[in-house]
C-alpha cells in the first residue's frame, strides 16, 4: 500500500509542477534543490522538494 501511495505523491507533485508552468510560472530552481522555486510577475511559489 505503501508503495502505492509513494507514486501517487510522485504523480501529483508532476501534475502540480506541469499546473504551475502552464500557468507561466518559470522555475528558477535546479530539480535537485531543496527548495523548488517558481516564479511569475512578482509573485513566488515555493515547494520542498523531498527527493533533495
Amino acid at each position: 500500500m505503501k508503495d502505492e501511495e509513494g507514486k501517487n505523491d510522485t504523480s501529483d507533485m508532476e501534475n502540480i509542477k506541469d499546473f504551475l508552468m502552464n500557468l507561466g510560472f518559470i522555475s528558477n530552481s535546479d530539480p535537485s534543490a531543496q527548495h523548488l522555486i517558481y516564479t511569475k510577475n512578482g509573485e513566488t511559489i515555493i515547494i520542498k522538494n523531498s527527493k533533495g
